[in-house]
């Protein structure tokens, strides 16, 4: 019995050492599962999570994708604008080379030029005219060579002129043959500043008919900005930066020989056209220079008006309001009959000085009307 009660308490023992086990492990079992739930728990909060940022950065992606679409669009809009811009900026200086109305030379500054190149004529004339010495009485022989420079001269200044230039004595007075040098000379300088290309009559024809096309279709400042930009580039194009005064001066000297032979020098014209050149080539020069210079400002500085030079025309009206007679009062050009005295009107021989004439087109006015119609002043 004894042993048995021993095997017992020895059982009994065992068995609360297993339950206390059993019991430490059902605990310890408690504590896993409850951790491996809070472990399930975020688990799934984490895939949650991840889920929830994965789902973010989706949409990032898709809107750092329509971001990128957008730039690519905003700098192809950028690319074209500034395309457009360079083109609309091209395109405004084009329109403003035609509507800029700004003058960069005055029209005082032109009348000045004017009188200058007056003066300049005059005295080269005076100079011309002195210095050949004529017979007296001197004679007269019309040969091929004086005809065909009398038909120059007539053309240039006038067969009145001419006849006197051919009849009159020169030896005691050469005022008839400066005269003739001024109105000459005068009559050539308006060609040089009024021309497009002093090399080409007939292409400084076609050009005027184009511009007078233009200027009666077009403003003022449209029509004068082409006839600048068209005067500088042409010339440009044509003449590079030569200097034209050493092609237009033996020009100017052939129409002075023309002059010293129809008045009467028994010279042959090649001699007489050598001695100009070798005297006057400098007051020449001085005078072309002038009028070349006359050309650029009335041709490309001024654009709010059209100035050139204005010559009135032999055997025209004398009119005392517009015009002025230079030279009144010599004796031999005077009339001599009683029929020719009592004339009721005086007629021009020639033009010995240079004029400037101001035109302007006037503008539209509200209604559209009246922009055809032009101002011109004489100075």
């Amino acid at each position: 019995m004894g042993q048995q009660s021993e095997v017992l308490a020895g059982v009994q023992l065992d068995r609360d050492e297993l339950s206390t086990r059993a019991a430490g492990l059902e605990e310890r079992g408690k504590l896993l599962k409850f951790g491996i739930e809070q472990l399930n728990q975020q688990l799934n909060d984490e895939l949650n999570q991840s889920k929830a940022l994965k789902g973010q950065l989706d949409r990032r992606e898709m809107d750092m994708q329509m971001l990128s679409n957008e730039l690519a669009q905003i700098k192809t809009q950028h690319t074209q604008t500034v395309t457009l811009l360079e083109a609309r900026t091209t395109e405004l200086k084009g329109a403003q080379a035609f509507l800029t109305k700004a003058d960069t030379t005055s029209g005082a500054d032109v009348v000045r030029m004017i009188e200058g190149l007056d003066a300049e004529i005059m005295q080269m004339s005076a100079f011309v005219a002195d210095h050949f010495e004529f017979e007296h009485p001197k004679p007269y022989h019309m040969n091929e060579d004086v005809q065909a420079a009398s038909t120059r001269l007539a053309e240039l200044i006038g067969p009145k002129m001419v006849d006197l230039l051919a009849t009159t004595e020169h030896a005691q007075d050469p005022l008839v043959i400066q005269l003739a040098c001024q109105a000459a000379t005068s009559a050539y300088c308006r060609y040089i500043v009024t021309s497009w290309d002093v090399d080409d009559d007939n292409f400084n024809h076609l050009l005027q008919e184009a511009y007078f096309t233009i200027h009666g279709a077009e403003e003022q400042s449209v029509a004068g900005r082409w006839r600048s930009l068209t005067r500088t580039h042409l010339q440009s194009m044509i003449h590079g930066d030569a200097d034209l005064s050493f092609i237009i001066v033996p020009r100017l000297a052939a129409y002075l020989a023309d002059i010293v032979m129809v008045a009467g020098l028994q010279a042959p014209e090649a001699a007489i056209h050598e001695v100009i050149m070798q005297a006057f080539e400098e007051n020449m020069t001085v005078v072309v220079r002038l009028a070349l210079s006359l050309n650029w400002v009335t041709g490309r500085d001024i654009t709010s008006a059209d100035l050139e030079p204005c010559m009135v025309l032999w055997e025209t009206v004398f009119d005392p309001a517009t015009m002025e007679d230079v030279h009144a009062g010599p004796a031999h050009l005077k009339p001599k009959s009683r029929e020719e005295s009592i004339k009721k009107e005086d007629h021009v021989l020639c033009t010995t000085d240079l004029g400037l004439r101001r035109t302007v087109k006037l503008p539209k006015d509200k209604s559209g009307s009246g922009g055809g119609s032009c101002k011109s002043v004489c100075y």
